[in-house]
């Protein structure tokens, strides 16, 4: 997903925000889920416990994936100065409508939003 955030451009946009979509809205909305991105395990009620036993977690540093995705791509809010002294500001909006977030430097916290406009209504 991130190669495509980097790669720029509405379509490469919409393939980022689509696998965040695919593959952790999947974990959100399926009917066996726990209504949570980090599933810790998951049963499959027509065979039994799959990945369910007390031991195997399935919840791993890499399936945060989208929250740095959200934050730095979607929102577009980046850091590049020492400290978090400056920063980019250049949002990935894809399909969305609006996104809002907070990053936390040592220089104190930055907020950044953004809303896309609706078109206005033509007048005859």
């Amino acid at each position: 997903m991130n190669a495509h955030f980097a790669a720029g451009g509405q379509a490469a946009d919409q393939a980022g925000v689509d696998i965040i979509r695919r593959q952790w809205g999947y974990m959100l909305d399926h009917p066996e889920g726990t209504g949570s991105t980090f599933w810790e395990s998951f049963r499959n009620p027509q065979d039994g416990c799959v990945f369910c036993s007390s031991y195997v977690s399935l919840a791993h540093a890499w399936a945060t994936g989208p929250t740095p995705a959200l934050t730095f791509s979607v929102l577009g809010l980046n850091p590049t100065g020492t400290g978090g002294r400056s920063f980019d500001f250049v949002p990935h909006p894809a399909d969305l409508t609006f996104a809002q977030g907070r990053i936390t430097t040592p220089a104190g916290a930055v907020d950044a939003s953004w809303k896309v406009a609706a078109e206005p209504t033509p007048r005859t």
